[in-house]
């Protein structure tokens, strides 16, 4: 938005009696508000979808259990499969 645009609508705002500016701003925060729940819901969505994505990917999953069997190297009671670590005999 140009700058132009901008002072106008501060001067504008500016002939509000203050409990016109109050209700303005009650309504930019709802809005501002509503656009960053609906933000995070895309963003959380995002990241679930990366990590199921992770999950299935061979080479990750090759790379966990190499990571496990250096962990869990030493008389250990656990093992790793997948993304998640049982325990031994299960």
């Amino acid at each position: 938005m140009s700058l132009i645009v901008l002072s106008q609508i501060e001067r504008t705002i500016g002939h509000l009696s203050h409990d016109e500016q109050l209700w303005l701003i009650e309504q930019f925060t709802h809005y501002l508000r509503e656009e960053s729940i609906e933000s995070d819901a895309v963003e959380q969505t995002a990241f679930e979808s990366q990590l199921a994505d992770m999950a299935t990917d061979l080479e990750i999953r090759a790379e966990l259990q190499e990571i496990g069997k250096e962990t869990y190297a030493c008389d250990s009671p656990y093992r790793i499969e997948g993304l998640k670590i049982v325990e031994m005999g299960e």
